[in-house]
């Protein structure tokens, strides 16, 4: 049963509508995007200061897009450039995928925030690398096994394929604890509430939440 959210935005533009209000909440200056695609649900409608979107193949003709695999994008950045809101939408292969978000927590603020995308799988046609979501719900679930209480979900269009996202509060994490990212979509699927329904924050929730592992992060 898909649940009823207070804060559904009902179309396909809701990702930017999303991130515009987390960044305004929470004073975001700087947002990176790996995987803009056409930039048109989602990186045409943020706003942010300091705005980077990373495609090695846009289908835009966006002046200001990075047009580099997300690897060698990290490989060129420098290691003091760090971002609070980073979006994960590139390569859906779970390992490529488990890179992205591992490069992008090096460049993240300590009190930011990391967003991904295609974690919810409805079928398991929708797995396949070339299809909407691949395999990124493997990844999720390690991420939720080893830091339940730093990973979150929301819902921002229920029933459609790329309608849910996780995140993932704060830059501490140590890439030794994830080694297997290998579960099946029986497995996933016989889980689900704790992966994804169980997890679920409405908007204001991930706003509290932000702001409490900024508050716990400024006192050490």
């Amino acid at each position: 049963m898909i649940m009823e959210m207070e804060n559904y935005y009902g179309n396909y533009n809701w990702r930017g509508k999303f991130f515009n209000n987390i960044i305004k909440k929470l004073e975001y200056s700087s947002y990176l995007e790996l995987g803009v695609s056409t930039g048109l649900n989602c990186w045409s409608i943020v706003e942010c200061q300091n705005k980077v979107g990373v495609d090695a193949n846009p289908n835009s003709n966006l002046p200001e897009i990075v047009c580099k695999y997300t690897d060698d994008y990290f490989s060129s950045l420098n290691n003091d450039i760090k971002f609070d809101l980073i979006y994960i939408d590139a390569c859906h292969e779970k390992y490529q995928v488990y890179r992205d978000f591992c490069n992008s927590i090096k460049h993240l603020k300590k009190d930011g925030m990391i967003i991904l995308h295609d974690i919810l799988p409805l079928t398991q046609n929708h797995t396949c690398i070339n299809t909407l979501n691949g395999n990124v719900y493997e990844m999720w679930i390690d991420l939720v096994k080893n830091y339940p209480k730093q990973t979150a979900t929301f819902i921002g269009f229920p029933g459609e394929q790329e309608g849910t996202m996780g995140i993932y509060f704060g830059n501490e994490f140590d890439e030794t604890k994830i080694t297997k990212i290998d579960y099946s979509y029986e497995y996933f699927f016989k889980n689900f509430p704790e992966y994804i329904y169980h997890k679920t924050l409405t908007e204001e929730q991930i706003i509290w939440k932000a702001k409490y592992c900024r508050m716990v992060g400024n006192e050490k």
